[in-house]
């Protein structure tokens, strides 16, 4: 699934879960773009398209996330942060369509899985 491609409707409400994760989104896309975190994939969508734009793909990265999240038990995730754990390594799973900012998605809950082995080392 292409995340700027999902119909949102215009009327669209986030609710405050949503809005806290898009925040958390935000920041590991901010910091994955510029600064000594910095990825080159990330650097580049945010030199080509501008931060404006990188900021957008936290909100369309919402639902991906908390699929993967939810995809599993509480207790999967329990004592681990969703901003500082959970979406750096979602965002692995994220890949470029030919390097272009539209992210290509995987939607599967092996992915939530393969997260929470990661994190449990």
């Amino acid at each position: 699934m292409r995340a700027q491609q999902r119909e949102r409707p215009a009327n669209r409400s986030y609710t405050l879960d949503e809005v806290e994760a898009g925040m958390c989104i935000w920041e590991e896309l901010d910091e994955r773009s510029r600064g000594p975190r910095s990825q080159p994939r990330f650097e580049r969508w945010r030199g080509k398209y501008g931060t404006a734009a990188l900021r957008n793909q936290a909100l369309a990265l919402i639902e991906y996330c908390d699929a993967m999240f939810y995809a599993l038990p509480a207790e999967e995730w329990d004592g681990v942060a969703y901003d500082w754990e959970i979406v750096p390594y979602l965002l692995d799973f994220v890949v470029a369509d030919r390097d272009e900012l539209i992210p290509v998605l995987p939607t599967t809950p092996e992915i939530a899985a393969a997260v929470a082995r990661i994190l449990r080392g």
